[in-house]
């Protein structure tokens, strides 16, 4: 069986919720108060023991000091998103907390929809074509010629 460490001070607890608040996890932030691993392992056990069962104590203040600096870390890393990610920032961010509303889906198509609201035009064939006069006919004759230089 393990040693039997000594339960965190008041200190190390405020340190401890401290680094987890900027952003640190648990055990980076033993790490960086110089709590060995296994120390750092029985604390934790102790504290969701305590949690689970709500007994009053050192080790409930741990965890329910944890809690609030894992939650406070999250918010504090929300509002940078959206503050220094503008819209992108906040569609990343809306993406990752609701990926079944927000997420990534299939790709939409490129370019405008089109509704057909009537059937294909028919094909012009030679015989039709050889009919058609033109714009050299006399069916043009009414058409004036625009002096693009008069309408500047």
């Amino acid at each position: 069986m393990g040693e039997n460490f000594d339960p965190p001070t008041e200190n190390e607890i405020l340190r401890l919720a401290g680094i987890v608040r900027s952003g640190a996890d648990y055990w980076l932030a033993c790490r960086a108060i110089g709590i060995p691993r296994p120390q750092a392992e029985q604390w934790q056990e102790k504290a969701q023991a305590a949690e689970a069962s709500q007994a009053p104590g050192v080790y409930l203040d741990l965890f329910k000091a944890l809690d609030e600096a894992s939650a406070q870390a999250e918010v504090i890393a929300l509002q940078r998103v959206l503050t220094e990610g503008g819209a992108s920032g906040a569609k990343w961010l809306l993406e990752k907390l609701y990926p079944g509303k927000y997420g990534n889906r299939a790709p939409r198509p490129t370019g405008p929809r089109r509704k057909q609201i009537a059937a294909p035009a028919p094909e012009i064939t030679s015989q039709e074509n050889e009919a058609d006069p033109g714009p050299d006919s006399a069916d043009f004759e009414d058409v004036q010629e625009i002096d693009w230089d008069e309408l500047e």
